[in-house]
């Protein structure tokens, strides 16, 4: 990373890494499915982790601004977003419509953070405390006082470039709200500023653009204004230190299939996809085989949109009554289908996957792959005794939908080593080992692959959800 982001993100985690990393609130596993309004969370919280978070969100107890922006951050990830499912409305002040203390805190905690950003305002708050005052003054629901806030922190006398790349990309991350697009002119505006930064912005800048382009404006339907920041990220490319260029080329997935699907339409945007690829390319050194081949298992997954989605291989399964050992081939039967490469440690993922099965119910199915490696904790096992142990965990999580393993004896490697053969149908999606948990893609009642996206998480979800419910009304439209 550049010298001047790598400063910029030292001088932010200075002020926020006592609560950011934080074991006791950090690290719960989930034990239970999540059933019903009351038990919904995909992360389980403790009477004792509770009591420490209630404590931190008190704002009377924050020093800084940042203390209580990371706080009210980390209870929207710990509290908020696992409770939020069972609403049909995502924004936070629909948990009014919850019962009980955990759902009413973020209501108090707004309210709460709304009287302490009033003390800090008599305060000699200066410095780059002024960006999380901001932020969490759009939390508050008072955009005009997060603009002031930024605009003294851009008027600080001395301010060097690195800091004021940070201050506007604080300033374009809060606005950049897709829940409330009459905020998003402001998100644009710093955006806008960052620009005429050159170099010393452009990271913070494609970062912006590309939370802009695939969260907000492809989620809202907004194609021509996806199309300009695409353009805009693409052009950035060549004006960046090339460890920066990560930003995209570390996970450039979403952003080609993202331009796929609003690229399939007439000749000319067709053309302008097959031009990406070049593009995209031209960014990366020749020898830089890591970075190339991720854009070409994009590239290769963005082709699979339209066609018939390959079967599944796997040979044993656990939630299907078919036999244990055969494959998954039939997709064109007028079900919606979502697949998910998965894994045992990805509770959060696995039990959003049945979130979404409850609330569509028999007009989807859902499936997983789960990847075996042959060992379990420290203890080597053979293939097949650890999908067993894996269809155990997952009962326990008490998931209905079909699950699958690729179970094959393991196989000596060049380097000596034993190891279990790449899932073939890992191959067939072009899904790399590296990246494999996560990776879902919604399969229409014709068998085409119509959507796919990495990672399952709240966000995510949303999208998932929204592609199943498109499919599901296009099917009907062909009764």
């Amino acid at each position: 990373m550049s010298t001047n982001v790598r400063e910029s993100k030292v001088m932010w985690k200075m002020m926020t890494i006592a609560t950011i990393v934080s074991p006791l609130l950090m690290q719960r596993a989930v034990a239970q499915a999540p059933r019903g309004v009351a038990d919904t969370a995909m992360i389980s919280v403790s009477d004792s982790e509770w009591n420490v978070l209630k404590y931190r969100l008190n704002a009377a107890t924050q020093r800084t601004p940042a203390e209580l922006f990371a706080d009210v951050a980390l209870y929207r990830r710990r509290v908020a977003e696992p409770l939020s499912p069972a609403l049909p409305v995502y924004p936070f002040d629909s948990l009014r419509a919850l019962p009980g203390p955990r759902a009413r805190l973020w209501v108090d905690s707004v309210e709460s953070a709304r009287e302490r950003i009033a003390q800090w305002l008599r305060a000699p708050i200066s410095g780059m405390q002024l960006e999380p005052l901001a932020a969490l003054a759009v939390v508050a629901r008072q955009d005009s006082l997060a603009r002031q806030q930024l605009a003294a922190r851009l008027a600080t006398p001395g301010l060097s470039p690195p800091e004021r790349a940070h201050a506007l990309f604080t300033g374009a991350e809060a606005f950049a709200d897709r829940l409330h697009p009459e905020r998003l002119p402001f998100a644009e505006q710093y955006i806008a500023q960052l620009h005429t930064l050159g170099a010393v912005g452009a990271p913070w800048e494609l970062m912006q653009r590309l939370t802009l382009a695939h969260d907000v404006y492809y989620w809202l339907g907004r194609r021509d204004d996806v199309l300009k920041h695409a353009s805009a990220i693409v052009s950035l490319l060549p004006t960046m230190e090339y460890e920066d260029r990560r930003l995209l080329f570390d996970y450039p997935g979403e952003f080609i299939v993202m331009m796929a699907d609003l690229l399939s339409g007439t000749a000319k945007d067709r053309a302008r996809f097959a031009a990406l690829d070049t593009q995209l390319l031209a960014a990366v050194k020749p020898d830089d085989g890591n970075w190339r081949a991720r854009v070409a298992t994009g590239f290769a997954q963005a082709h699979m949109l339209g066609r018939p989605a390959p079967r599944l291989q796997a040979n044993v399964w656990m939630n299907t009554a078919a036999s244990t050992t055969a494959p998954m081939t039939r997709f064109d039967d007028g079900v919606v289908r979502v697949v998910s490469f998965t894994a045992l440690d990805d509770a959060n993922g696995l039990l959003t996957l049945q979130r979404i099965q409850d609330r569509f119910g028999q007009r989807i199915q859902m499936v997983a792959l789960s990847r075996v490696n042959g060992y379990w904790g420290y203890r080597f096992i053979t293939p097949a005794q650890e999908a067993q142990l894996q269809i155990q965990a997952f009962h326990a999580l008490k998931l209905t939908f079909p699950i699958g393993f690729w179970v094959q004896d393991k196989q000596l490697q060049e380097d000596g080593g034993m190891r279990v053969p790449y899932d073939p149908t890992m191959v067939d999606y072009h899904v790399s080992e590296s990246a494999a948990y996560g990776q879902v893609f919604v399969i229409d009642g014709r068998g085409r692959v119509r959507y796919m996206t990495d990672g399952v998480d709240r966000g995510n979800e949303e999208d998932i959800e929204k592609s199943v419910t498109t499919l599901l009304h296009e099917g009907s439209a062909h009764e």
